[in-house]
């Protein structure tokens, strides 16, 4: 096993690297689109809020506690 491991240290660095960016990356995408901001079409100024990223951009989320009181 350790062997193995040593054999394919690179390409185990390599997928770990890309599984951490893709983590990030849709962490990103889903605190943006958590907050009401455009979280991925090209042109959020061009799309009047109409896709499906940017359906919340013109009305913030609410927090949770928020949303309880009333």
């Amino acid at each position: 096993m350790l062997q193995w491991i040593l054999n394919n240290i690179a390409t185990i660095i390599i997928c770990a690297i890309i599984l951490l960016l893709g983590i990030l990356a849709a962490r990103y995408l889903y605190k943006s689109h958590k907050a009401g901001k455009c979280a991925g079409c090209p042109g959020c100024s061009s799309c009047d809020g109409s896709c499906c990223n940017c359906s919340h951009s013109s009305q913030p989320v609410p927090a949770e506690n928020e949303q309880k009181k009333h």
